[in-house]
């Protein structure tokens, strides 16, 4: 016995449940891929979080212990010079001068450390502050014209704001010594009502900015984890570059 065909309302039935299907399947996998994107963005801020905790207790240490040891034994040394008599020969007070000399160099470098893990003028004044100070270090190592423009925010940014772009500005400023080649860097902070934005101009050499040069460029604190961390605060990273041309990075993350 043959079986009947499906009648015209029964196609149209079995259509529209296929269709449903289809739809329910596909907003099943967009609010799948929704709780991937919100759980990656706790994870992202989650390891900031961690990352910045772990600077402090560093430079805490380092001050602590490593900083009160060099000042004492600088200290000692002092004392040692001024104790030492007059037939003593000029070979000791060298070895003395350069003992004193070496406690010094390494109490800058522990200091430098220190601002890197976490800089206190960050913590004390704001963003634009450590910008500044941080902008003439570079400027200073690198032999180029670091311009910081801007105007500092009132009341103060939420500090996951003012660590993330302070991290950005400090990244950029490293690839520029790294790659770009540039004489001048200009950053420019701008406060407006529901956003601040960040934006870093380089006169260097350039690049295409495509998803391969930006991935092999991403090592540490590298632009594929900016841009995680901006996205985290639901913010926007962008990069427009070309060679010879320089580079220009826009940041925008809301207060």
């Amino acid at each position: 016995m043959k079986q009947k065909p499906p009648t015209k309302a029964q196609l149209r039935e079995e259509v529209a449940r296929l269709r449903q299907r289809v739809a329910d399947l596909e907003a099943e996998g967009q609010r799948r891929e929704q709780q991937q994107s919100e759980h990656r963005v706790r994870l992202t801020r989650q390891l900031a979080e961690a990352e910045e905790a772990e600077r402090r207790r560093l430079a805490r240490r380092l001050h602590d212990q490593v900083g009160q040891s060099l000042t004492a034994i600088g200290i000692n040394l002092d004392i040692l010079r001024a104790l030492l008599p007059e037939t003593v020969s000029a070979e000791v007070r060298s070895r003395l001068d350069e003992a004193h000399q070496l406690v010094q160099q390494t109490t800058h470098r522990v200091r430098q450390v220190m601002f890197d893990l976490r800089p206190e003028l960050l913590d004390d004044y704001g963003l634009l502050p450590a910008l500044r100070w941080s902008a003439a270090r570079f400027a200073r190592r690198l032999g180029i014209e670091i311009v910081v423009e801007g105007q500092a925010a009132e009341p103060r940014l939420p500090w996951p704001v003012e660590n993330v772009l302070y991290r950005v500005a400090q990244e950029a400023l490293t690839n520029t010594a790294k790659y770009a080649q540039a004489s001048r860097v200009t950053l420019v902070l701008e406060v407006e009502p529901q956003l601040v934005r960040l934006t870093i101009v380089d006169n260097g050499v350039g690049f295409v900015p495509t998803t391969r040069v930006i991935a092999s460029e991403a090592a540490g604190w590298g632009l594929r984890l900016m841009t995680e961390q901006i996205e985290s605060l639901k913010g926007r990273f962008k990069i427009e570059s070309w060679p010879g041309q320089g580079t220009k990075i826009v940041v925008e993350v809301p207060k």
